[in-house]
């Protein structure tokens, strides 16, 4: 293969990513100092040629490397974790550094051999290779739904913190605490109810909403049975192949979102009124001992 990038030694090996053209990447496949790693070379002229639009998720999968043994990838713009392929960073696109960009692919398991899919399109998805790509994409989606399961049951506990902790302060309370620590209990107190709200929302989220039996995911996961068994026709196989990308998207989206939300009630909420009550707490304990 003939790349405009050449590699800098003969353990590199050339995948091509659209047939017909230079557009290609170099993959070094567990080199002698990193043995469970892949190196990953994409050429300027590669990342030009998909008019900047090629993701790391692409250049993985054209490496042949399975996304849920990916531990992370090393990118010019920082290390991603590649949660099993949920990672919604695994999207974001390759930039153009002369003369190329190196992808160093840190692997759970020592790959025994590159097993290289089919080649991508210029223009993103898999050209050929639309049942690996959905194969892939439902890895992601299936790694994401545990993730949203245990991130449901972080949310019903924290709900139940902020609702016990809205609550109005008791005599003492009243007494030792001045009014700037009353005015900060009131809005703690709405932080704790906008917290309780939003965590009610993702728990909702998660037992009706797409991800779960009540949306999409039986009609989806039979969409994918049939793209494996090859029940579907080319056409129907690239509607697919969009459907179960969208819906990795979407539910990737949905994690974030609950952990954004999690991590807001805990700090906005949690954090803020337990702040608050141990300061009025102090207050009380030595209202007490001037008593």
């Amino acid at each position: 293969m003939d790349f405009a990038f050449r590699p800098p030694s003969s353990q590199w090996e050339p995948v091509s990513l659209v047939p017909g053209t230079m557009l290609g990447i170099w993959v070094w496949c567990k080199p002698a100092h990193a043995p469970q790693d892949l190196i990953i070379r994409v050429p300027t002229e590669t990342i030009a040629g998909f008019g900047g639009q090629l993701t790391v998720r692409q250049v993985l999968l054209a490496a042949g490397a399975e996304l849920p043994q990916v531990y992370g990838v090393a990118t010019p713009s920082g290390s991603i974790e590649a949660l099993g392929g949920a990672n919604p960073l695994l999207d974001q696109y390759l930039p153009a550094i002369s003369p190329g960009v190196d992808l160093t692919v840190r692997m759970h398991a020592v790959p025994t051999a590159m097993v290289v899919p089919p080649p991508i399109a210029a223009g993103g998805g898999l050209s050929g290779g639309a049942a690996h790509s959905i194969d892939a994409d439902w890895t992601a989606v299936v790694q994401a739904e545990t993730n949203l399961s245990a991130l449901r049951k972080q949310l019903a506990t924290i709900q139940g913190k902020l609702q016990s902790l809205n609550r109005d302060l008791n005599a003492d309370e009243n007494i030792a605490a001045d009014n700037l620590d009353k005015r900060e209990w009131q809005d703690a107190r709405r932080w704790l109810r906008d917290g309780a709200a939003l965590a009610s929302r993702y728990i909702k989220e998660a037992d009706t909403g797409v991800t779960s039996m009540a949306g999409n995911k039986r009609r989806l996961e039979q969409l994918v049975e049939d793209a494996k068994a090859g029940r579907l026709s080319p056409q129907q196989l690239a509607q697919a192949q969009n459907e179960i990308e969208a819906h990795r998207k979407t539910v990737v989206n949905i994690q974030t979102q609950m952990q954004n939300a999690l991590q807001s009630a805990s700090r906005d909420g949690e954090q803020r009124a337990q702040m608050i009550l141990s300061r009025i707490a102090a207050k009380v304990r030595n209202h007490r001992s001037k008593r």
